[in-house]
């Protein structure tokens, strides 16, 4: 534990949080900007920024096929070895719930979602795509695109509006359409969840409070919470407090649509921030509190920030002695020299 305490957290893994989690205080940005610029780490807005700039420069090919899909770069933290593609694939058929990270403006992220969730459709006749973009009321939406009651343009264009750019989604979103994958709306509005983590629950309405889990259960896996605690840490103590409430009642809420899902004997593929998923906590740790004798994984395109590295200096990070990026998932899909 003391090994990330402090202010030694990786640079990535902050990176990769504030992108991921960012909105928490969108109602307060000017404060949200102030103590990030505090720190000696990639904003979240240079990180997005340099991810688009990226992204324009040059097409990217598609990783919907696994026949051009990176064939042995899948890292297994447990065999702590590359693994082909075939036995990533056995893994795959095997697991309730897979959830898969991201930086949202990452378009290779996407392609990597998208041929997992290619796969998992070929082996679980029952499987849903659980997504943290959008909110439980957006889900009308989502299920006229998939049952093609609303054309793309029009899709897109809400896509736009309420979650950024829809060219970086649209890769796992046509593989959903594709596979005949319903898409399941995972958050809760943004509005309660800032009234909630600002006033307490107890300032919801009967109808708003129906939205959230019963009980938002505490962050008890300490790599976790550390990282949580290390993301903002020179924030005033209420802040902090209502900060890490806010995420609380984000993946609660995921957690609880995920274990709806299982419960109604579907799979699920979850799609979320990395700062969702790291180390197991969060989403996960949600899910295992609420529902016992599931096998599920957390996946991650890597590296997490896009710099273009080798192979080996990839491996390199996850296998050295001291690394923490080795805990932060169960399977690296590494990407070397993804934006060169």
């Amino acid at each position: 534990m003391d090994k990330i305490t402090g202010k030694k957290i990786l640079l990535p893994a902050l990176a990769i949080f504030i992108l991921g989690c960012a909105q928490v205080f969108a109602a307060d940005i000017e404060s949200v900007k102030a103590a990030a610029d505090r720190f000696k780490f990639f904003s979240f807005q240079n990180i997005q920024a340099r991810a688009s700039a990226q992204n324009s420069q040059k097409p990217i090919p598609s990783l919907l096929s696994w026949n051009i899909a990176p064939q042995s770069l899948i890292f297994s933290r447990h065999l702590r070895k590359l693994i082909s593609s075939e036995e990533f694939k056995e893994t795959l058929a095997h697991l309730d719930i897979v959830y898969v990270g991201e930086v949202h403006t990452m378009i290779q992220d996407h392609q990597v979602q998208a041929a997992i969730l290619h796969q998992m459709a070929q082996d679980h006749p029952h499987l849903v795509l659980g997504i943290e973009m959008a909110d439980v009321l957006h889900q009308q939406y989502l299920d006229y695109y998939i049952s093609g009651k609303m054309p793309e343009a029009q899709f897109a264009d809400f896509w736009n509006h309420s979650f950024g750019d829809f060219k970086a989604y649209r890769p796992i979103i046509e593989e959903a359409k594709r596979d005949h994958v319903r898409i399941i709306a995972l958050n809760v509005p943004q509005a309660i969840e800032h009234k909630a983590s600002k006033q307490g629950l107890s300032s919801l309405t009967p109808k708003e409070r129906a939205l959230l889990p019963r009980r938002i259960g505490k962050i008890k896996n300490p790599r976790y919470y550390a990282m949580l605690k290390n993301s903002f840490s020179d924030l005033p103590p209420a802040e902090m407090k209502r900060y890490l409430f806010s995420m609380q009642i984000w993946n609660e809420t995921m957690a609880s649509n995920v274990v709806k899902q299982r419960q109604l004997g579907n799979s699920v593929m979850v799609i979320a921030g990395f700062g969702h998923m790291l180390y197991g906590g969060g989403i996960p740790e949600g899910v295992k509190s609420r529902l016992k004798g599931q096998s599920s994984a957390v996946i991650l395109p890597f590296p997490a920030d896009g710099e273009s590295q080798s192979e080996e200096k990839l491996l390199k990070k996850i296998l050295a002695s001291k690394s923490d990026e080795a805990h932060w998932a169960d399977f690296f899909w590494l990407l070397p020299g993804a934006h060169q």
